[in-house]
């Protein structure tokens, strides 16, 4: 299991996978943290960036969670 904020996991429901629970709960049980980063580096490449390349409010929350899964996982 990934390890993961409780905080972060509802966010990505509600925002990222759209109260999809079963592809989320998918990806948190896999033993490839791979599978979840690739999913969120996906979504950041067509959603989380404005017009100017930065990343947008939700890009910047969806990063800060990339970052403390690659972190705190092996």
């Amino acid at each position: 299991m990934i390890k993961i904020k409780n905080e972060d996991v509802e966010f990505l429901k509600k925002y990222i996978f759209d109260n999809d629970t079963e592809k989320l709960d998918k990806l948190l049980n896999s033993k490839n943290i791979n599978d979840l980063l690739i999913e969120l580096n996906d979504w950041l490449a067509f959603e989380g960036f404005d017009k100017n390349y930065n990343l947008n409010k939700l890009g910047l929350r969806v990063q800060e969670i990339y970052d403390y899964v690659y972190a705190n996982n092996e």
